[in-house]
């Protein structure tokens, strides 16, 4: 069975493999394979094939869908036409946007089922889907301690639902070129007291604006964006990335 395809190299994607995998003694073959023999000629080599990673993620049937699910921030500060650029995020407040994905994949139907505990597993599994979903989201600072956290409950049904939620970041610590101080989202999800997902991400808060008469301005401070145009494969030696390389580059 043919589960996708992808046409863009450069996009992550994910497939749910539930319907077609086999529980008996029926081997289970998963193939990824690049086909690229139409491409068009180019001036430049620009490689093909595999070289990123690929998983097979084993995930509860009720999960968090981090393809889909975002967030983002907007920074409220109140001393933003300080003439002093360093005091410009003095007592800033950071308002985060949630919009989180929970997937709903169900279980087997039991009528399939032959084995007995096989059977009994799934009757407990399915009772315990009825559950209330248990939403809770932390955000914690470089040190570990949670610094905002919000927490509520949705009623389980099948497919996608949307959870869409707001809270405050304050005492912010933004995140700079010379001060790279990151935060972490994370989310966890509970019916009764089994947790059945939770994912971390690294979260780094900053302020951005161009402006006509100052330029690009970070965080408050006018800042000269510094950086090189550099292609994204290595000439002969293909286009899985190679750590030593792009050291050598940039040196």
């Amino acid at each position: 069975h043919k589960l996708g395809e992808q046409t863009a190299g450069d996009v992550g994607f994910t497939y749910n493999l539930n319907k077609y995998l086999h529980f008996d003694d029926r081997a289970n073959v998963l193939v990824v394979q690049v086909k690229n023999p139409q491409q068009s000629a180019t001036d430049w080599y620009a490689g093909s094939g595999i070289n990123r990673n690929v998983w097979l993620i084993k995930k509860m049937p009720i999960t968090v869908d981090d393809q889909e699910s975002y967030y983002y921030t907007k920074i409220k500060m109140p001393h933003r036409m300080d003439a002093a650029p360093s005091k410009r995020m003095d007592d800033a407040v950071a308002a985060l946007h949630q919009d989180l994905v929970i997937d709903n994949m169900g279980t087997a139907a039991i009528g399939d089922i032959t084995d007995a505990y096989e059977k009994k597993e799934l009757e407990a599994q399915q009772r315990r889907l009825m559950l209330p979903i248990q939403i809770k989201t932390t955000i914690y600072d470089e040190n570990n301690f949670q610094v905002a956290q919000k927490s509520g409950s949705i009623k389980p049904r099948p497919g996608r639902q949307h959870v869409v939620w707001d809270l405050n970041i304050t005492k912010l610590k933004p995140w700079s070129p010379e001060q790279p101080y990151l935060y972490t989202w994370e989310v966890e999800l509970r019916q009764g007291s089994q947790v059945i997902d939770r994912i971390r991400k690294p979260l780094g808060i900053r302020d951005i604006r161009f402006d006509t008469a100052t330029g690009f301005q970070l965080n408050g401070i006018p800042t000269k964006m510094k950086g090189v145009c550099m292609s994204s494969d290595w000439g002969a030696m293909g286009t899985a990335y190679n750590y030593s390389a792009m050291a050598r580059q940039l040196k």
